[in-house]
């Protein structure tokens, strides 16, 4: 939980809540999950996206890695990226941060 969503860093409280909350879902679900995410493909529907887009990276997400930064860039060069030190649950793990650079984002619109 800690290496690959939450990071070393994060609270027991909230580390136990993630678990509780990954206990409380049956692992076929799970699983079910993780195949529907590495099955589709929005590439062509993200090109299309007509408003602005906020990237919110995680710079210790070992779950999404910096090729996908690449990617993301080479469809939408507009992409607004804004790191956060985090693990890959930065919103939960960093919600002040996150907030803060969500508010500016949108006060630069």
């Amino acid at each position: 939980m800690r290496r690959y969503l939450a990071g070393k860093d994060a609270p027991k409280e909230l580390v136990g809540r993630f678990r509780d909350a990954f206990g409380s879902v049956d692992h076929r679900t799970l699983l079910r999950r993780a195949e529907a995410v590495f099955s589709v493909d929005v590439r062509e529907a993200f090109r299309k996206v007509q408003v602005p887009v906020l990237y919110l990276r995680a710079t210790k997400d070992r779950i999404v890695d910096e090729r996908s930064v690449r990617e993301i860039l080479a469809i939408r060069n507009d992409v607004k990226v804004l790191p956060i030190e985090a693990a890959h649950f930065v919103l939960q793990t960093r919600p002040r941060e996150s907030a803060a650079a969500i508010e500016e984002f949108a006060r630069g619109l």
